[in-house]
């Protein structure tokens, strides 16, 4: 008889349930590697500027500010670019910044406007403006136009009579009063029988957004085509050669022997006597002031339309004294400029008469003044050279901040800016964005890794009981 064994019983094996929260797990892993993804800064490089000819620019707040200019194609552009002059970088890759473009402009000029001077320039702005000043083609309603550096915005002022046209022309800003001076130029638009250079030196008061002073130049300031710069040893303002010619073949640099200087404080016109070989005669030149004031740079322009220039001359401003530099390789013209901790930078231009064919590439170039050399790499000086005794009885103002000048596509002035009290530079502030939006993502991202632990832990103890 055969045995039956009953079959011993057998557990099932264990559920294994799926985790309903591991497809959020994941989710929320995806989710929180696209925020810190996001919100994580590469080391990409601003788009290249094009390149170009006949730009306004202005310095101010270690920036070159460069607006407007003729392109290689022949026309013209509106964008508005900044260059890092306090940083480090090689002039294959320089510090661009791209910001708003404004009009679509170029032989215009450009200052910049500190915040207590800015009033009448539209919402406030504790960075301060950049004021456009005239241009070609002229612009509609907006000779005057103002871009508020903290808002990133445009916006056009009312014209002041008679401003419907001017090109050609420089300007400066006193940084005490903050009193825009623009000089020279001519009215191409005009018709005949009116003059078409223009002989005004025009007083610009920001706070008001109106014309206060309109003076007639004299013979020998009277230009298009000139360099000028706010001179903070001697609180005037100077002006360098240029020419009386608007048609192209007649364009012939004014031969000086003594540097025209306008005096604020009386209104009135006056000589710099200096001493050694006065620069050759030359306009759409570039012309800046070292943060100290004691140093002016006048850099390359044309003779004539046949003959473009690429030397480079130091102003010892407390002695007069002029000293050539090495000439640089190329002959540059109609370009945009600034000086910072002991260097010179240019940019743009062009080399010869046939100017949007022989336009330079978009690569600054880079003069050490203290090594009397051109150099690959703009590496400024840590420290500024403090301002030393004026043997003329001033001294220079770079305890507060030189902010003076502009630059023209006629010619070109301004430059300094430096520091200033105008609060945080755009690097500061743009530095502690991508520092707070990090460390926002990063509690973010724990606050996310917590709660998942905790729920997983919660029901690990339920699948227990």
């Amino acid at each position: 008889m055969t045995s039956y064994q009953t079959p011993l019983p057998t557990s099932p094996p264990p559920l294994r349930r799926r985790s309903r929260s591991t497809p959020s797990f994941y989710l929320i892993i995806l989710l929180s590697l696209l925020i810190f993804t996001a919100t994580t800064p590469t080391p990409t490089n601003a788009q290249r500027p094009a390149s170009r000819r006949r730009p306004a620019f202005t310095q101010y707040n270690n920036q070159l500010y460069i607006h407007g200019g003729i392109l290689a194609s022949g026309g013209g552009t509106g964008e508005l670019i900044a260059l890092n002059l306090t940083s480090s970088w090689s002039t294959t890759d320089p510090a661009w910044t791209t910001l708003a473009s404004g009009s679509w402009v170029w032989h215009h000029a450009m200052v910049h406007v500190r915040p207590e001077h800015s009033a009448g320039l539209g919402s406030a702005s504790t960075n301060g403006f950049l004021l456009s000043v005239g241009g070609n083609p002229p612009p509609l309603n907006a000779f005057f136009s103002a871009y508020n550096i903290q808002t990133g915005t445009w916006a056009n002022l009312t014209n002041p009579s008679p401003y419907t046209g001017l090109e050609g022309h420089t300007a400066v800003a006193d940084p005490a009063t903050g009193l825009v001076y623009v000089m020279g130029g001519f009215f191409n638009n005009n018709p005949p029988p009116n003059p078409k250079v223009g002989n005004l030196l025009t007083v610009f008061d920001p706070k008001t957004a109106t014309v206060v002073q309109r003076v007639e130049a004299t013979d020998a300031n009277n230009m298009t085509g000139g360099s000028a710069v706010w001179s903070t040893r001697r609180k005037t303002v100077l002006l360098f050669e240029g020419s009386r010619a608007v048609n192209t073949g007649d364009v012939q640099a004014i031969v000086q022997t003594a540097i025209q200087e306008y005096d604020t404080a009386t209104g009135q016109w006056k000589t710099f006597e200096t001493k050694g070989p006065f620069p050759p005669p030359r306009l759409d030149a570039c012309a800046v002031e070292s943060e100290d004031g004691s140093k002016i740079i006048l850099f390359g322009g044309t003779r004539n339309i046949d003959v473009v220039l690429n030397t480079i001359h130091i102003l010892d401003v407390d002695s007069g004294q002029w000293t050539e530099g090495q000439s640089v390789t190329g002959f540059r013209q109609q370009m945009a400029c600034a000086y910072h901790g002991g260097l010179f930078v240019a940019f743009g231009g062009t080399s010869s008469r046939n100017w949007n064919q022989d336009l330079y590439s978009n690569q600054p170039i880079v003069y050490d003044v203290s090594k009397n050399q051109w150099v690959a790499n703009n590496n400024p000086s840590a420290v500024v050279p403090a301002p030393s005794s004026n043997p003329n009885g001033s001294t220079g103002d770079g305890s507060s901040g030189r902010s003076d000048g502009g630059g023209g596509g006629g010619g070109g002035g301004g430059g300094g800016g430096s520091t200033g009290p105008e609060g945080p530079s755009d690097e500061k502030s743009n530095m502690g964005l991508i520092i707070g939006v990090i460390a926002g993502a990063i509690v973010l991202l724990l606050a996310i890794l917590g709660v998942y632990l905790v729920r997983r832990r919660r029901k690990l103890a339920r699948e227990k009981e």
